[in-house]
């Protein structure tokens, strides 16, 4: 393994971390505060409120000007969100929190996940992708744990100084090897083109919008994971490692991404996940017991961690040259701008009829999900 992709692993690491961190805390925090899920859905949905907004401005942005820069400012960005509830905790820094960090988090993402994708040759690139996102997954662990145990230990406001921590030590990252991140020279050149031909493709096209139903269908379930939870009665670590556990199964199944495509292929593997995402979310809101919500998300972060790797590598494949960033920003556009919907959408209806209802619709949706794979995306073996 590369000392780029080391650092890319670390930065993806701890990016990850402080948006999972920020955004457990955020929610806890809110439900506290206030008794209306459909206030705590509207402080969430910032997270995926600014990707949906910003999306496509910030793949132009890193196609135009490279990974690095942008980089530097969507870690600066979450530093200062994720500050502000330890300066002053209220409702107010709250959001801003939450929409710093949503639009820092995808902005960084979009940039580690170009940069990763350049790395080596384009046989690599499914395996690179994999190892990166083990650092994505590792600090989707961590960040619940340090929300949750920070919370029942000290303070809001303590917790939110040790998330910001994290994004302290990525600019720190980027100070010592960000010269090892490749693409750091974008084009010079603005945008040609309009931003949805890649739709034209069918099979992609099948894989996207598969993507953004399994992608709503995880984001209700880390979404219900703290009301439901604080509910039952749980305490704010157990929440926490409810989610982490999540994120575990995400890491490990990541592990073997490799030795899965070999043997069965790309759409089958893909397929098989959405569907065990949508028997975990459809069984959650029956369970309180804290080991049985552990295996329900379990099956969740199975899906997260072997289906994003894949699906980031065939569309950066299948994406136009020079034009990848762009591609990125609509696909993150989409998804965000559904699950921002969503989170909305959940917390209002949950008030009303309770969440298992609205986690059986979600299932459903993955079910849904992976038929339209198996019917129209013909994907290629991984090489390993």
């Amino acid at each position: 393994m590369t000392m780029r992709l080391f650092v890319l692993i670390g930065l993806s690491m701890l990016t990850f971390g402080v948006m999972m961190g920020s955004r457990v805390a955020v929610t806890i925090a809110a439900v506290k505060i206030t008794d209306s899920n459909a206030a705590v859905g509207v402080l969430v949905a910032l997270y995926s409120m600014m990707p949906m907004l910003f999306g496509l401005w910030m793949g132009r942005l890193i196609d135009r000007f490279g990974m690095l820069r942008p980089l530097i400012g969507a870690v600066t960005i979450s530093l200062v969100g994720t500050l502000l509830p330890f300066i002053h905790p209220s409702v107010w820094t709250l959001g801003i929190a939450s929409a710093a960090n949503g639009a820092s988090f995808i902005m960084a993402a979009m940039s580690l996940t170009n940069a990763g994708a350049q790395v080596g040759a384009v046989e690599h690139r499914t395996r690179n992708l994999s190892l990166i996102y083990l650092g994505n997954s590792a600090g989707m662990a961590v960040g619940p744990l340090v929300a949750g145990f920070g919370i029942d230990h000290f303070t809001y406001r303590g917790t939110f100084a040790m998330l910001a921590v994290l994004p302290a030590l990525s600019l720190a990252m980027l100070g010592a090897w960000g010269r090892l991140i490749p693409g750091t020279r974008g084009t010079g050149k603005p945008p040609t083109g309009h931003p949805l031909d890649f739709l034209r493709n069918p099979p992609l096209r099948s894989l996207m919008f598969s993507h953004l139903m399994v992608s709503v269908c995880m984001e209700a379930f880390y979404f219900a994971v703290p009301l439901h939870g604080t509910r039952a009665g749980l305490s704010a670590s157990m929440i926490g490692m409810i989610i982490s556990a999540a994120f575990v199964s995400n890491f490990v199944s990541r592990s073997f991404i490799a030795v899965l495509i070999r043997r069965y292929g790309e759409t089958a593997l893909v397929s098989t996940v959405f569907m065990i995402a949508g028997v975990s979310v459809a069984s959650f809101a029956h369970f309180t017991l804290p080991a049985a919500l552990m295996v329900a998300a379990a099956g969740v972060g199975i899906c997260h961690g072997m289906a994003v790797p894949i699906i980031t590598s065939i569309t950066f494949t299948a994406s136009p040259p020079g034009r990848q960033g762009e591609v990125s920003g609509v696909r993150t556009m989409m998804l965000n701008g559904s699950v921002a919907l969503m989170q909305v959408a959940v917390g209002a209806l949950s008030s009303l009829v309770g969440i298992a209802p609205v986690m059986w619709g979600m299932g459903a949706m993955a079910f849904a999900a992976a038929r339209l794979v198996r019917k129209g995306v013909t994907a290629p073996r991984g090489d390993g």
